[in-house]
């Protein structure tokens, strides 16, 4: 981050601080801050960079690429709306300036689709999915490692949905392509693999799935350490497969290791939290532990309220098992 933060005082000291030379090494560093986790910083550098790039015109390709940033950085913060107005700003620009079939065109709407998902709006979600698929496969082919993260999303979307065998097909065409384009030791790959397990496990194959599971996460943790933000998906995953079978001990402990991880690189009051700290409150639970329950049901109400507020289903449903637990303990 540092010679960025170097560039940007000489360019400030240069040209002042709303000249549009600074633009781009903005741009830069927010980007750099939000793939470390620091939203906080990434968006105040994308906004920076926007206001500069639409002093010029509201209609521009540095203005677009800029929405784009500034929306995943919002999309990480729960902040949809937001994101989907950035991003639909971004869309008209690429679909006007470029052609509606460009590949930024599928890029955009493909997040879009992952906005809509997070809102739990699968319809709209499985619409710009298809649509960024259609383009992408026609931009990109049908192999490339972008169309395969939009055919892994349906995967996902429709495992969501409980309609298994499609998400058996986009699943497996995900691995296939990310296999050919990127090999089977690299981390997209894995990805598919680890959800290739969460189906063969939903399937009734709980021996496949954990086999493809600890697959996926040997793969990962090969590439970037035990301890790093990109294994805990994964680690999540195995975590819910030995939690419905039996295995709480196991699964409290890959939870909790997900947990220190997420605590650490996304920070304590991350909404990233919530869904593991609940996890690890049911195990409790389960376990007749209500005092620990009681703990880590708390922070998820906490968080819930914090990010997403009062009237949240997640906020609703903690505070009921949050009152209930210091009934029992």
């Amino acid at each position: 981050t540092r010679p960025f933060f170097k560039s940007l005082a000489i360019l400030e000291g240069i040209h002042g601080k709303s000249s549009p030379k600074l633009a781009h090494c903005l741009s830069s560093l927010g980007r750099l801050c939000s793939s470390q986790g620091d939203h906080q910083n990434a968006s105040q550098f994308y906004e920076r960079a926007l206001k500069i790039a639409m002093s010029t015109g509201t209609e521009s390709l540095d203005v677009a690429n800029t929405q784009v940033g500034l929306a995943i950085v919002d999309k990480n913060i729960s902040e949809y709306d937001s994101a989907l107005k950035l991003l639909g700003g971004a869309l008209n620009t690429y679909q006007k300036l470029l052609r509606p079939d460009h590949a930024d065109v599928g890029m955009v709407l493909n997040l879009m689709a992952e906005v809509f998902q997070l809102m739990g709006d699968a319809q709209h979600a499985l619409e710009y999915f298809q649509r960024a698929l259609t383009i992408r496969e026609r931009a990109l082919g049908i192999s490339h490692p972008n169309t395969a993260s939009t055919v892994s999303n349906l995967g996902v979307l429709f495992f969501k949905m409980g309609d298994l065998k499609h998400a058996s097909e986009f699943h497996t065409r995900a691995f296939e392509a990310r296999k050919e384009a990127l090999g089977l030791e690299h981390s997209e790959t894995a990805e598919s693999i680890s959800y290739l397990g969460l189906v063969a496990g939903a399937s009734g194959d709980v021996n496949g799935a954990f086999k493809l599971l600890e697959q996926a996460l040997g793969i990962l943790e090969k590439n970037y350490g035990k301890d790093h933000a990109a294994i805990c998906e994964t680690l999540d995953h195995l975590a819910e497969m030995k939690q419905s079978n039996g295995m709480a001990k196991e699964a409290l402990a890959l939870y909790k290791r997900s947990l220190a991880i997420k605590s650490k690189t996304l920070g304590e009051e991350s909404p990233a939290l919530a869904d593991v700290c609940y996890n690890i409150a049911q195990i409790y639970m389960e376990e007749s532990d209500m005092k620990s329950a009681l703990q880590y049901i708390t922070r998820v109400y906490e968080i819930a309220q914090a990010s997403f507020g009062d009237q949240h289903p997640l906020t609703a449903e903690a505070y009921e098992k949050m009152m209930a637990l210091r009934d029992m303990v």
